[in-house]
């Protein structure tokens, strides 16, 4: 979780700094380690999957932590392969303010399943 944790201040920082697409990205990237981390403390195996989704669909998360999974994704996958002509910034301050929120239901939930 200390990943989560370090990608959630950067995503603070992010919206903080007006960096909405770097705040956007770390959102992702928090829910992404976060969920990783609740597989390994289920004895699961690693899997190398990005999309958020499927990894809550992996710890069976409830329907609110898969939306907001989803919701998620495609912020990995802009900043990771950007279209040649896409807009830069990608996100708006409402964006990254949705991913902030989105993030924080998959964090605090899965800090919830670890303490069980």
């Amino acid at each position: 979780m200390r990943h989560a944790d370090l990608d959630m201040n950067r995503a603070r920082r992010g919206l903080a700094a007006s960096d909405w697409d770097e705040c956007a990205y770390h959102c992702q990237q928090a829910a992404e380690k976060s969920l990783k981390a609740l597989l390994l403390h289920r004895g699961k195996e690693l899997v190398w999957i990005h999309k958020t989704w499927q990894l809550a669909q992996l710890v069976d998360a409830p329907e609110q932590v898969a939306e907001a999974g989803s919701y998620l994704y495609p912020a990995y996958a802009a900043a990771r392969y950007p279209e040649e002509d896409a807009p830069f910034p990608m996100f708006t301050r409402t964006d990254a303010e949705k991913h902030l929120r989105q993030a924080e239901v998959v964090v605090r939930w899965v800090e919830s399943m670890l303490k069980q």
